[in-house]
């Protein structure tokens, strides 16, 4: 019975949020991909900060290919992207007067473990974080 109340709760909650494009989450039943509705409440600004709990069983080839968080777009270059992949490699990459300035690790995490990530933006200055430890940082203008 609670698996039954439990399968229709969720089906009308993805009616909901599927009607509710804008407003909502959107699951992707087979990757585990978590896609968030395009809103301007994501734009980045002057400061932010971006985190995850992130586990691995293997990394993409590519840092560019593990995106964690990302908000970006080719044409005109926009948005950010925060990712992890190529044994390990923690990366950030944001569009500053629409050209891409990013920040990234040496390939230091390993597969099959957690780790909580973040990227913070104060100012001029890209800081990225690994388990709470500050692991590379970079500056900018613009």
């Amino acid at each position: 019975m609670k698996q039954i109340l439990l399968i229709l709760l969720s089906i009308s909650t993805l009616s909901f949020l599927h009607a509710q494009e804008n407003f909502g989450l959107k699951l992707n039943g087979s990757t585990g991909e978590i896609r968030l509705c395009d809103s301007d409440n994501f734009d980045i600004g002057d400061g932010f900060t971006v985190e995850a709990w992130i586990f691995a069983s293997a990394w993409k080839a590519e840092a560019w290919q593990g995106s964690i968080i990302n908000k970006d777009q080719q044409g005109p270059d926009s948005g950010f992207a925060f990712r992890a992949g190529k044994n390990g490699i923690l990366s950030m990459v944001m569009s500053v007067n629409r050209s891409w300035f990013e920040v990234q690790t040496d390939p230091i995490m390993n597969a099959n473990q957690w780790y909580h990530v973040a990227a913070v933006v104060n100012g001029t200055t890209l800081s990225l974080f690994i388990n709470g430890d500050l692991v590379e940082s970079g500056t900018f203008s613009g």
